[in-house]
This record gives C-alpha cells, sequence and structure tokens, in this order.
C-alpha cells in the first residue's frame, strides 16, 4: 500500500495565494467595466472638449481660389477640416505611424502598454510609448503634466472619447487638434505650410512626411539640421514601406526629396479681404469673395508700370450684377494698408448721368434738346466750368459728355433736389441733396458704391429709353487708348472742386470700372483732372478687363 503524499505548508499557502490572485483578477475584469462606467457617470467628459476650435478665416475668391488665412487672436494657424477633406493616405500613414491596432482596441492598447512598461522598467530607458491616437486626443483636449497620474487619466479619458465618439470622429479629432510645430496647429494648416496645398491634395510621401515628424515637429524638420532632416526621412521611409501602395507608386515616394523651404500662406487681394474681415459675423471660418482673383492678378501687373503723381489710387471693377470682382484700394498695401476704394470722395460730375436719366424720364429734357451752357445765378451761386469756358448752347446729350456745369445745374433746378435724392437712392447712393451743387457732385462718395451705382445704370439700359439715351451720349467720344474701338465704351470723368479728385467711369459689354486717384491726405492737385490722368488709368483697366471691342 502506497503511502499518501502531503504536501508541504509552504506549497499549500502558495497554491492559495495563486488561486486568490485568479480569483481577484477575474473579479476586477468583470466589474472593471461597471466600475469604469460610474466613475465615467460621476466625472463625465464635458462635450465643449469635443467642439471644432475657432479656426483661421479662409477668405477665397468666387472660384475657389484661397486669399488669405487670417489668424485668431492666439496667433495660431488653424484650420478644422472634417475627415472628408484630408487625404487617405495621411489617415494611413497617420495610423501605421502612430497607432497600428486603432481600429481594434477601445482607446487604450494593452499590448502597447505592457511593452512599455517593459522597455521603460525592465530596461531602464524609455523605448516606446503606450498612448494611442485616442489618448493623444484626451491630452490635447485636457492638458496636463506628463506624469503617471496624468498618463491614468489619459486613458480614462480615452476610454470616455471612444465611448462618445466613432473611429472616423477620433481622428479628424487628432488631425485637426495635433500641433506641427510653431503656430501650426491641425493638418491643413501643416499641409499649406510645407506644401502649399489642401490636406485632401497630399500625396502618399507627403502625408508620411508630416506624419513622421511627429510627436515633436521642431526636432524632425525638413529645413532643420542634417542630421534632423536624415531623421526624418528615415521614419518617412518606414511609414511609406507599411502603407498599401503598389511598388511603382512606393519607389516613387521613396524617392520624392522633403521640401527644401516652407510655402508662404496666401496674402492676395489685400484691401478686399480686410474690408471682409471687417464686416464678417463673430465666429466666421470661412469667406467668400464676389471677387474674381485672376482678373485682379491681370488689372495689377498692367497698372503696375503706371507712374502717378500723386499717393492715391482706387480702382474696382464689378460685374453688371453690382458684384464687385477687382478692389484695389492703392498703389501696394504694404506702404498704403488705408483703403481707398472705401472712402467718401467728392464725386465730381460722375453724378451728371444720373442726372440727366431722370431729367429724360421725366420729359424736361431730351438728348437734342437746346441746353444753354452760359453764366447764371442760382441763389447767389454763380456755377462755372473747370476750363473757365462757356460754349453756348448745344444738344443736352453734348452737354452731358463734355460735362458743362451750368446745364447739369439747370437740369437739377428743373428736376428738384428731393427727386434727384430719390434717384440716386434707387442706385445704391443714399446722398443727402440739400442745394444745388450736388449737380457737380460735392457730395461723398466710394468707388465701390459708384461702381455698384453704374452697374444699376448698365443693367436698366435695355428696359429704360432714358438710360439707353444717357449711355449712348457717353459712348459718343473714344477713351483714351487708340487699341479700344470706338463706341464700345460709356464712359464719364469728373474732378471735384480745387482739384482734389479725379475719377474716371467706364461701362464695357459686362463691366463696370471705377478709378479714383488723388492725393491720400485730402489736398488738391494740378495735375489731378478726370479727363487726364484717371482717364488714362481707367483706358489701361479697360484692356485689362478683356471686354471691350480692340482694333
Amino acid at each position: 500500500m502506497t503511502a499518501p503524499v502531503y504536501s508541504s505548508p509552504r506549497k499549500r499557502q502558495w497554491r492559495r495565494w495563486w488561486l486568490k490572485s485568479i480569483a481577484l483578477l477575474a473579479l476586477i475584469l468583470v466589474l472593471l467595466p461597471v466600475g469604469e462606467r460610474i466613475v465615467s457617470w460621476l466625472v463625465s467628459l464635458p462635450a465643449v472638449h469635443l467642439q471644432p476650435y475657432r479656426s483661421s478665416v479662409e477668405i477665397r475668391d468666387v472660384d475657389g481660389m484661397v486669399l488669405r488665412w487670417a489668424d485668431p487672436a492666439d496667433g495660431e494657424r488653424r484650420h478644422w477640416v472634417p475627415l472628408a477633406r484630408i487625404s487617405p493616405a495621411l489617415i494611413q500613414a497617420l495610423v501605421a505611424g502612430e497607432d497600428r491596432r486603432f481600429y481594434s482596441h477601445g482607446g487604450v492598447d494593452a499590448a502597447a502598454v505592457f511593452r512599455a512598461l517593459w522597455n521603460n522598467t525592465w530596461l531602464g530607458r524609455r523605448t516606446s510609448g503606450g498612448s494611442t491616437l485616442t489618448m493623444q486626443v484626451a491630452r490635447l483636449i485636457d492638458p496636463a503634466p506628463r506624469t503617471w497620474a496624468a498618463k491614468i487619466r489619459e486613458a480614462f479619458r480615452a476610454r470616455q472619447i471612444e465611448r462618445q465618439l466613432s473611429k472616423d470622429d477620433i481622428l479628424e479629432q487628432y488631425c485637426n487638434r495635433a500641433p506641427w510645430g510653431g503656430r501650426l496647429r491641425g493638418i491643413e494648416a501643416a499641409s499649406r505650410h510645407w506644401f502649399g496645398i489642401a490636406a485632401a491634395d497630399l500625396s502618399p510621401a507627403q502625408a508620411a512626411m508630416l506624419v513622421a515628424m511627429l510627436p515633436a515637429p521642431s526636432r524632425r524638420s525638413p529645413t532643420g539640421t542634417a542630421a534632423n532632416a536624415a531623421l526624418l526621412r528615415e521614419r518617412r521611409d518606414g511609414i511609406l514601406v507599411q502603407l498599401p501602395l503598389t511598388d511603382a507608386v512606393r519607389a516613387r515616394a521613396l524617392a520624392t526629396a522633403l521640401p527644401q523651404q516652407a510655402q508662404p500662406f496666401p496674402w492676395l487681394a489685400a484691401h478686399a479681404c480686410d474690408a471682409a474681415l471687417r464686416d464678417a459675423p463673430p465666429q466666421v471660418s470661412a469667406i467668400t469673395l464676389e471677387l474674381r482673383w485672376s482678373e485682379q492678378q491681370r488689372l495689377q501687373r498692367m497698372l503696375s508700370g503706371i507712374e502717378l503723381p500723386v499717393d492715391g489710387l482706387a480702382v474696382v471693377v464689378a460685374d453688371y450684377s453690382g458684384a464687385i470682382r477687382a478692389h484695389l484700394g492703392s498703389r501696394d498695401w504694404q506702404t498704403q494698408p488705408f483703403d481707398a476704394a472705401r472712402a467718401q470722395r467728392a464725386a465730381g460730375s460722375t453724378l451728371k448721368p444720373f442726372l440727366y436719366r431722370r431729367a429724360f424720364a421725366d420729359g424736361l429734357l431730351a438728348p437734342a434738346t437746346p441746353v444753354a451752357d452760359r453764366p447764371m445765378h442760382v441763389g447767389g451761386w454763380k456755377p462755372g466750368n473747370e476750363d473757365d469756358h462757356f460754349l453756348g448752347t448745344l444738344p443736352a446729350d453734348e452737354a452731358l459728355w463734355r460735362s458743362r456745369n451750368p446745364p447739369a445745374v439747370a437740369a437739377l433746378v428743373a428736376v428738384g433736389l428731393g427727386e434727384f435724392a430719390n434717384e440716386l437712392a434707387a442706385v445704391g447712393l443714399p446722398i443727402a441733396v440739400e442745394d444745388y451743387s450736388t449737380a457737380l457732385g460735392s457730395s461723398g462718395v466710394s468707388p465701390i458704391a459708384l461702381a455698384r451705382a453704374y452697374a444699376a445704370l448698365a443693367r436698366a439700359e435695355r428696359t429704360s429709353p432714358a438710360t439707353a439715351a444717357v449711355l449712348t451720349a457717353l459712348r459718343n467720344r473714344p477713351l483714351a487708348i487708340d487699341r479700344i474701338a470706338p463706341g464700345s465704351v460709356a464712359w464719364k470723368t469728373g474732378t471735384s472742386s480745387q482739384r482734389r479728385d479725379a475719377w474716371c467711369v467706364a461701362i464695357t459689354s459686362d463691366r463696370v470700372i471705377v478709378v479714383w486717384t488723388g492725393c491720400q491726405d485730402g489736398r488738391g492737385d494740378p495735375h489731378l483732372r478726370g479727363r487726364d490722368l484717371a482717364r488714362e488709368i481707367c483706358a489701361v483697366a479697360v484692356v485689362a478687363c478683356g471686354s471691350v471691342a480692340l482694333r
């Protein structure tokens, strides 16, 4: 008979401890989800943490061309974009480079955590981290010093985020919140800074480089030291080999050089963008202008060679709807940021077409009606002409295009101050017509407002005989450039008193061009005559717009 085998007391104690440990671990595993949810309910994640931030304001032209990024008050360059506007190559590179098990874990990657603990504890050095993309989002929305307690909080917040957001939403949060060095936050700002393109257009090589810069973009900059650039390229290539690319695409991506310099953020149509930002409602993140940059660029190029004897210039181009397609507030924003296109300046004779239209429409005048260009008295005032001469009797339409003052004042007397005020208000010029000097443009208008008023005049030509008569009169003489076919442009000049302002307005087949020039400080200058300086500039602008018959 075999004797029974009794285990030693030490072995029995070890066995009991082992069984209790297994039972405790099983209990923790069972209760952990319940306890986590209870704590999560008690310490909820504020929804405001996951709301998109206030972006840099992106201003585009009517064709979608980016004209400017205007940064928020804190100076960061950032623009929140939905995941659908981020290149799939960037998402693939991000998961490959930062969190390969992103789609399978619930916010905390246990395998990565144990690997990090083993490496960092047993090997005595930090060789890897255990943060998932979701944990990084938690740290970005609720930053704290890098401690073990903060790490535990990140893991807890990551679990909360995973329950509230989809994986795509988490990726959108990370891509828009991650810092890319300096003032750059988010993938859209980084993409435009390094490559001058939108995040939607990133190639695999570009996407891999931006991911390779994380989490230390200042130490892995492509324009940093040779060692930093080499480290960046090595990590970029390591990411590229993990992406699902064809051999040919991967080979081209691996052969792509790193950018040698950053791309400047756009700063185009500066006065128009300034005006848009001043007029925009709070919290707006995108503005689309009526302006067409290709048209403005051509205009700026053609005007760059014109020498001006004064320091003030504004050129506005509108289509017949009144939409402003080009907006120049000065020769150069850097030296003259003041926007003369929005400034009120004395209109000179540019208001006379509206006065004659009212007189024609009311039957007070007709184009062939004889009018007197002679000395006259109106309430003790004696209006004269700029050339100090009088032409005697001439047809009303000729008096208009020759811009004779006494006939215009007589027309205003006939029309009446109130009726002329209504005429101007109907085209967007709410001018208080208080005396007869308004016929000669003593009131202030801005070039933009005047462009829209003349656009209304152009729209009415087909339906209003009075308007057609006015514009026919204004087409009777050629503009200043021989290339412009006679009769293809209706135009009107204007000069304010003491030659403070010189104007020219032109109407082509589909554009209205307004030119103002003068001294920024408002003083007069002998060079300022609408029929000379402003007309020459206007003729160049007409050709630049390309909407006029040439010969």
